[in-house]
């Protein structure tokens, strides 16, 4: 008889090594928020030179990374706005959330805030909804904060273990004293009723109601946040926009 045929298992490949120097270069340059020079951003990357720059001509000829030729320094190009309008546009699906999130945005005169997650340690600004220009919170699209911010991070606070819950928490610039065993109560709490409220830790002039965006059998990924003034919280009018909200998020 034959032998039987043996299937091998599929080879996993790795990740492409100028690929992900040149995402490390993208992101560095994203933090340093300013042009570089060439050993700025080989040497804290641990980049060898001339493979730094051969993958930063790639990157200016693409139009993602732009040079100052007189300087010769660095920095993030114009594509890189190109792609981010596209990935907030179409790739977040926004197109049912953005007008539902305006909506109750000009009911109750707040601002609205979708948040993703990013990393494991931060959420990134998708999207906004003013109510009341003059009354408005600044919302910069695109802005990183660390992932247990505001009631969006009790949220996603159920989703961590004890020891990066810690140590995320401790992370957190509170405003208004907030002791950990209090903050784990108020997780509990947020997972039991589907909503979550941060009265004033965060911020002692504002208030956050947040609910999750939900995705059928997937861990949670967005959050969208109200943000109220000091004459916003009244119990009944938080009541009603946390009702409002998890309606939008389970759409």
């Amino acid at each position: 008889m034959p032998e039987p045929i043996h299937k091998q298992p599929p080879i996993q490949a790795g990740p492409v090594g100028a690929v992900a120097n040149a995402t490390r270069i993208l992101g560095y340059l994203a933090e340093e928020k300013g042009p570089l020079r060439l050993t700025q951003i080989s040497r804290p990357l641990g980049i060898n030179n001339s493979t730094c720059l051969n993958i930063l001509r790639t990157l200016v000829a693409e139009g993602f990374v732009r040079i100052d030729g007189a300087g010769k320094t660095y920095g993030l190009g114009r594509r890189i706005v190109e792609l981010a309008r596209e990935a907030l546009n179409h790739g977040e699906n926004l197109g049912t959330l953005r007008p539902a999130m305006d909506a109750i945005a000009l009911k109750y005169g707040v601002t609205l805030m979708l948040w993703g997650q990013l990393d494991s340690d931060n959420l990134i600004l998708l999207a906004a909804s003013v109510g009341e220009p003059l009354r408005s919170i600044h919302a910069e699209l695109g802005i990183r904060v660390p992932l247990l911010t505001g009631s969006m991070g009790r949220l996603f606070a159920a989703e961590l273990d004890p020891v990066a819950l810690r140590r995320q928490f401790d992370a957190i610039a509170w405003q208004k004293p907030l002791d950990f065993d209090t903050y784990l109560r108020q997780v509990e709490e947020t997972a039991a009723r589907g909503w979550a409220l941060d009265a004033g830790y965060l911020n002692t002039a504002m208030w956050g109601i947040s609910v999750p965006v939900a995705h059928p059998d997937a861990p949670l990924d967005r959050a969208i946040n109200a943000v109220l003034l000091t004459d916003q919280r009244d119990p009944a009018a938080i009541d009603r926009i946390a009702h409002d909200l998890i309606s939008v998020g389970r759409a």
